[in-house]
Order: C-alpha cells, then sequence, then structure tokens
C-alpha cells in the first residue's frame, strides 16, 4: 500500500516534534541525555540521567582548572598533559570500554580546544548544561553549535570536581583572553580569500591566518599550522606563509592559467588532471600511513 507523502512528511514533523519536547523537558529538569559521559564522570549505575565523578581522571580535571588559573594557556596545558603521556579523553574512554580507540597520530593528542572545552563547562562545578547544540530541522539535519547564552543550565546536579569560585575565576581570565583576541582581530578585519583552503603539506591540516601587530601599529599577515598551533611540535612544525607571498605565487598561476585557457586549452585541461592526481595521491599516502 502507497503511503501518502503528505501523510509521511507529517508524521516525520510530528516525531521530530515529540522529541525536542523531550529532550527540553529532560533539559529543563537538569537530567544527563547524552550517549557518552563528559571526560572526568561516568553515568551514574542507578540512573543513567544523573552524573557520577570518575575517580580514575578526575584529578585531571582539577589540574586544568590549577594550571588556568596559575597563568598557564590551554595549548601550554596540553603540552604538559603530551609530555606526560597522559591519555586523551577519547583514549581513555575507548579503554574503559574495551576497544581501541580509532583515532590516531595527530587526534591522539590533547589540544588547546579540548582543554577550553572543558574549562568552560558548567558540568565540572556541578551544574547540567544541555542544549549546546541542535538540528536545523527534521528535514535537514546538519547540526548547529548554540551560544552559552542560549544552553539551559541547571545548577546542583550532581557531585562537582572543581568548586564554583574556581570555574567562575577560570571563565573571567577566558573573557578578558577573548576580548584582547577580538581586539586584535578588529585592526585588520575581513575574511581571508585562501579561508578553509590552504593546508599544511606534512599534517594536512588547516592553515590558519595569523596577525600580528607590532609597535608602528602595522599589521603583518601570515598562515601558521593549525594543527601546530593547538597540539604543537609532537604533532607538527610550526610552518608559516607569509600571506602577501602567497598571493603573489597564486595571482601569478591564474594569471598563467587564463593564458593557456586562451592559447591551448587541451594544455590547460591535461595539467590541471595531473595536478589533481597528485593531489590525490598525496592524500591517499598519508590517509594509509594514518590508517594503517
Amino acid at each position: 500500500m502507497l503511503v501518502s507523502p503528505i501523510i509521511t512528511h507529517s508524521y516525520a514533523a510530528e516525531v521530530s516534534r515529540k522529541v525536542r519536547a523531550t529532550k527540553t523537558l529532560m533539559a529543563n529538569q537538569g537530567k544527563f541525555a547524552n550517549s557518552r559521559a563528559p571526560y572526568g564522570y561516568v553515568k551514574s549505575s542507578g540512573n543513567k540521567h544523573i552524573l557520577a565523578v570518575d575517580e580514575n581522571v578526575s584529578h585531571n580535571i582539577q589540574r586544568i582548572f590549577e594550571l588556568y588559573l596559575g597563568g598557564k594557556t590551554a595549548r601550554a596545558i596540553a603540552d604538559v598533559f603530551n609530555h606526560e603521556d597522559v591519555p586523551t579523553a577519547n583514549e581513555y574512554f575507548y579503554s574503559t570500554i574495551g576497544k581501541p580507540s580509532p583515532y590516531r597520530n595527530n587526534k591522539n593528542k590533547w589540544g588547546s580546544a579540548t582543554i577550553m572545552n572543558i574549562i568552560k563547562n558548567p558540568v565540572y562545578y556541578g551544574a547540567m548544561a544541555n542544549g549546546k547544540r541542535a538540528v536545523k530541522s527534521f528535514k535537514n539535519k546538519t547540526v548547529v553549535r548554540k551560544s552559552s547564552d542560549e544552553w539551559v543550565v541547571v545548577e546542583d546536579t550532581h557531585e562537582p570536581i572543581v568548586s564554583k569560585v574556581m570555574w567562575l575565576e577560570a571563565q573571567q581570565i577566558h573573557l578578558a583572553n577573548k576580548k584582547d583576541t577580538v581586539r586584535r582581530r578588529r585592526t585588520c578585519e575581513g575574511v581571508s580569500v585562501f579561508a578553509g583552503i590552504i593546508k599544511c603539506a606534512d599534517c594536512g591540516g588547516n592553515m590558519a591566518l595569523k596577525r600580528r601587530i607590532n609597535k608602528t601599529v602595522s599589521t603583518k599577515e601570515f598562515y601558521k599550522c593549525s594543527t601546530y598551533a593547538q597540539k604543537g611540535k609532537d604533532v607538527c612544525s610550526a610552518h608559516t606563509v607569509d600571506y602577501e607571498a602567497l598571493s603573489q605565487v597564486v595571482l601569478a598561476d591564474i594569471q598563467q592559467y587564463a593564458v593557456l585557457a586562451v592559447n591551448d586549452e587541451k594544455k590547460l585541461i591535461d595539467r590541471i588532471l595531473k595536478a589533481n592526481d597528485a593531489f590525490r595521491d598525496k592524500n591517499l599516502a598519508r590517509y594509509e600511513t594514518e590508517h594503517p
């Protein structure tokens, strides 16, 4: 029997509405509703919607906050953990379920983003924060991150690992650092034409645009390996590429291809295909190295 598309659409919309309503109710009640507990916690054996402190790694959470309040950056804290071979959150999780971690090489290191996500998470002072992410609609499953002021935060839902005073002090440091970063960025606004395109030749990670302002308030722009910026020299090198130099090289390349497009279209196509093959082979070799 054929089912009307209208009925199917209505049913899917209704199911989606009920799921959202259930999640909203649980969020307002301060219940944990994810499949995996945050690092430093486990699901309570008596109630999977309540978190219990994981005594095996909770000291790492305490240390992160202590180091951050002591003046170390998130990147410096990640370096400390990597140099001491502290298992990452992913490594530890998979060890607890008796499975090998699928994360290897670059992804198997502590990074500044992971450290900052821990520092910003209210869960560590005993509050449950839900609604951090959402899908656009039941038809569009794209996940979008919500700003922290949109989270549903319920206080005193479980045992804390750090005090709320310590957590709030960490947020003040983060806010001050964030304001300083925004101030520096505003001195040279605009999106780079190479955003999301330029990659590190060694690790394959994105090259991030950096701006250095000297005493004369002039700005030097350059690209730096984001993997190195987050995870340090144990993972990749501090590659840098001058923005102006890169622009000139790309412009010259574009001009050369433009001339070929007019004078010798077949040669242009052959060159593009050859470049694509080389790019594919290099990525395949890197994938095979990272996934033996």
